[in-house]
């Protein structure tokens, strides 16, 4: 059973490991996912991961670096079950040098948290206090966007902090660099298949999703849209925090692909330009986003006919308020993604191509 689509603040039942689910083992993921922009022009993503399809449904980590030049690295590295510990709330431990350490208030929520990793020879220790807390998009606890009990199928996102500063140090090969900056913290969990192809049941057969800094202002957004069997029923959060508080919050959301462009270097579709559209009384939102750089692009979960792209760009956030327009630039990362078949891509005939 599902609750009501609401705008709540997250709590302990957002902050923990949900270890309970039930489902196939290969297709239950769940994550922390971390991404921090830093003042020196370095760029991270960090998945945590209790449960990865990709690694055979054991506990992982991925890291992907990005340089001020735009140069990605990225390191993988797959655990064995017992190597996850599960230490209470956001808490958690992979293996014997890897570990996320939440910082709660007297009140019980996410004051910061502490991030320490030794990933194939990558260091990284950040420790992260919040600016603004996270949101959940319905009224219940889990906040389990979809949630069938009787079978132990679920799926959830929230954005715990969606935003912090930061200080750490990023050490690659024995050369550390001190970070500060912004960071980004997410929950993703679902024992329902993500992805997949066209005629499959899947709980997001094509989507978007974001996250931006700009000034004072904090934006996160996902559109993503479930497959057939669901409806094609799309889920569209959008919500704005100014400083500690939420400023704009709305389910009338869009986002929109104004131009496509192929990758040179792997033929690949991806979106060039993206807009996103969003409404609620007497306000009007509008963010273009563009001049992306790749932090990956590929087929998804390694599926032929399907399209994944991950890029860090630059945000236009315009904004029009009592009569006033408002007009901020920022940056920040987006995600856009297709379950294989939902775009025609051309095949050899007995014409050619």
């Amino acid at each position: 059973m599902s609750g009501d689509r609401a705008f709540r603040d997250v709590g302990p039942e957002e902050y923990r490991w949900h270890t309970e689910l039930q489902g196939d083992a290969l297709k239950i993921v769940e994550l922390l996912w971390i991404d921090g922009q830093f003042d020196n022009g370095w760029q991270i993503g960090i998945g945590l991961l209790r449960a990865r399809p990709l690694a055979g449904g054991n506990p992982a980590i991925t890291i992907k670096l990005m340089s001020p030049a735009g140069t990605v690295s990225e390191v993988n590295h797959t655990f064995r079950p017992d190597e996850f510990h599960d230490d209470g709330g956001l808490s958690a431990r992979w293996g014997t040098d890897n570990a996320v350490v939440g910082h709660r208030d007297e009140n019980g929520r996410l004051a910061g948290y502490s991030l320490r990793l030794n990933v194939e020879g990558l260091r990284i220790s950040l420790d992260a206090e919040t600016v603004c807390a996270g949101v959940k998009f319905v009224d219940r606890s889990p906040g389990y966007t979809v949630h069938e009990p009787g079978s132990g199928l679920a799926v959830g996102w929230w954005p715990l902090v969606p935003r912090a500063t930061c200080t750490g140090t990023i050490d690659q090969a024995g050369s550390p660099i001190t970070v500060n900056g912004l960071v980004y913290l997410e929950r993703q969990v679902s024992s329902f298949p993500l992805g997949g192809k066209v005629g499959e049941r899947t709980a997001q057969s094509i989507w978007t999703w974001g996250h931006v800094f700009a000034g004072d202002y904090t934006i996160g957004w996902t559109d993503s849209g479930a497959s057939e069997d669901f409806g094609f029923r799309h889920f569209t959060p959008f919500v704005m925090w100014k400083g500690h508080d939420p400023f704009f919050w709305t389910f009338a959301f869009a986002s929109y692909v104004e131009r496509f462009a192929i990758n040179p270097e792997n033929g690949l579709a991806y979106p060039a330009i993206v807009t996103l559209k969003a409404a609620m009384p007497e306000v009007d939102m509008f963010v273009r986003l563009e001049n992306g750089r790749f932090s990956e692009h590929c087929v998804f979960n390694n599926m032929p006919g399907s399209l994944y792209s991950r890029q860090v760009c630059n945000a236009q956030v315009q904004f029009r308020r009592w009569g006033r327009t408002h007009r901020i630039a920022g940056h920040g990362v987006f995600e856009w993604g297709s379950a294989a078949g939902n775009f025609p891509f051309a095949q050899e005939t007995q014409h050619g191509r």
